[in-house]
């Protein structure tokens, strides 16, 4: 196993445990905040899981199939984005400040530093989706910060989403320049501290409901006993999903990567 494998593995690893987080949540409490946080991280799974399998059976990175990879991530930022508008009071929608424009000041310039690497639009998309993130994000933050003396409860998600888009920043910023060793590269820090945060967006959610709708639920011992019993059925599908789907793909991953690459070259492109 490579450098660039455990990164990936353990990239996939905790988005699969941050999904199931968010399942068990639902599957609890069944509230719509969860659902969008759970479409998050399929979308977020699907990419994470071609991009490992791709890697450990073609041993190389996609290529001409980045993009497939990069739809779950792509999308995934603007079901997150919804997430935190979903879960912003009214009165945190109207508030502006000064600060929560910074974002426009730190990514547009490093948007220009990406465009070698990738096409404008891909840039455009990922860049302006992420600093409304981060934006909403801040909204969030500097109106707690003003009127936590009157009782404002604190934004967990948006303290969570913020870090999540700035360690985002820190590996596509990193990826740019090249490094003595794979363990003197930030990239792979930045990649570690990222999957941490991930596992947490669960228990921001619960806090941020908390607050918002005085969310309290009381269940039975057969409904627990059920809940367990769903979740580790869940559990064991996914995890036995992604282990029978890449020796599934390793048998024919290569086989399809070939006849698509003899296509592309028939047809002059």
């Amino acid at each position: 196993m490579t450098f660039d494998d455990l990164e990936n593995f353990i990239s996939l690893f905790f988005t699969i445990v941050g999904l199931l987080l968010c399942l068990f949540k639902y599957i609890t409490y069944s509230k719509r905040g969860y659902l969008y946080l759970i479409t998050f991280f399929v979308l977020r799974f699907l990419s994470d899981y071609y991009w490992m399998v791709y890697q450990l059976i073609m041993h190389d990175s996609p290529d001409s199939y980045r993009y497939v990879a990069n739809i779950g991530w792509n999308i995934g930022y603007v079901v997150l984005l919804f997430t935190i508008i979903y879960f912003q009071t009214p009165e945190r929608r109207r508030f502006l400040h000064p600060l929560i424009v910074l974002p426009l000041l730190t990514n547009i310039p490093q948007m220009f530093l990406y465009l070698p690497y990738d096409s404008l639009i891909v840039n455009i998309w990922e860049v302006g989706v992420t600093t409304l993130i981060m934006i909403f994000c801040l909204k969030d933050i500097v109106f707690y910060v003003k009127n936590k003396k009157n009782g404002i409860g604190f934004p967990h998600l948006s303290v969570l989403g913020l870090a999540y888009v700035v360690t985002e920043y820190g590996m596509w910023t990193s990826s740019c320049f090249d490094w003595p060793s794979e363990l003197l590269s930030p990239y792979f820090y930045f990649n570690i501290l990222e999957s941490l945060i991930i596992i947490f967006f669960a228990w921001g959610a619960g806090k941020d409901y908390e607050y918002k709708e005085l969310m309290s639920v009381k269940t039975h011992d057969a409904e627990l006993r059920t809940q367990a019993a769903i979740q580790a059925v869940l559990s064991f599908l996914i995890f036995g999903g992604c282990i029978a789907g890449y020796f599934i793909v390793e048998k024919f991953l290569p086989f399809y990567i070939c006849v698509a690459h003899d296509r592309i070259i028939q047809i002059g492109i």
